[in-house]
């Protein structure tokens, strides 16, 4: 009996408290703003989760400029944070012209059509940019990678499409021949990417950092960025990654 007493107290403050509420909300959304308000605030959550991945890319206009944007590229920590572009009949025009189409010794940064897709899908994607002495473009690479902490502290890598981003880890940087790796090395063959992998793993010298840890077992899904070497010019400066996660 006590029980039920108890039940039905505590329902009869439930309803109560209920009433006071209403009342109290319908006293201040006279005109029903406030329902619209949480209703459309309820609507657009709904809605966003349909569209799913919003790049904070404006890919639009960008690629209204210039159709061959279609990446772009962040190194948090660093001034890197470009877009990468990708000619279909020139696999050099970007060394010579900005994203805007306009003649620039700085160039862009930027992938080939010959050997690289633009989905970031090849088991490597080589993206190539200008050392500049003012630090634009790639000029910051072979600084910031050379030197242990900054190896260290720039270890992301994020590619954003328009339909996703890549987050991916630096595992190696070090000074390079400067022969076209992806038209030497067939990375699809197990055993020619082994072998390219184990030469970077081997490497050891000055501005040379290697983690092993942040790389897998089966070297897919890497990026190599290129930029002239800093007093060599008949050599490369690479930085590799390798793909940890996808938001899509």
């Amino acid at each position: 009996m006590k029980l039920n007493r108890l039940i039905s107290i505590v329902t009869a403050a439930a309803i109560t408290l209920s009433l006071m509420t209403f009342n109290v909300y319908a006293a201040v959304d006279k005109d029903g703003s406030l329902l619209n308000k949480i209703i459309n605030a309820i609507t657009d959550g709904a809605d966003d989760d349909e569209d799913g991945y919003k790049s904070p890319v404006d890919f639009d206009y960008y690629q209204k400029k210039n159709p061959d944007i279609y990446a772009w590229i962040e190194i948090p920590g660093t001034d890197i944070d470009h877009p990468v572009l990708q000619n279909p009949d020139d696999d050099e025009y970007y060394t010579k012209y900005s994203w805007e189409n306009k003649k620039s010794s700085k160039g862009s940064i930027f992938t080939q059509a010959t050997y690289n897709t633009k989905d970031f899908s090849d088991p490597v994607t080589l993206i190539y940019g200008h050392r500049t002495n003012d630090g634009s473009m790639f000029g910051q690479l072979q600084k910031t990678y050379s030197d242990e902490e900054g190896f260290k502290e720039a270890e992301e890598i994020i590619i954003y499409l328009p339909d996703k981003e890549l987050h991916y880890k630096v595992f190696a940087s070090l000074p390079y021949g400067n022969e076209h790796i992806l038209h030497y090395y067939n990375f699809t063959r197990l055993r020619m990417r082994e072998t390219f992998f184990n030469n970077v793993f081997s490497a050891s010298g000055v501005g040379v950092n290697i983690n092993e840890d942040n790389s897998s077992a089966d070297k897919d899904g890497i990026v190599i960025l290129s930029t002239c070497l800093r007093g060599n010019n008949n050599k490369r400066y690479l930085v590799l990654a390798q793909l940890t996660e996808e938001i899509d």
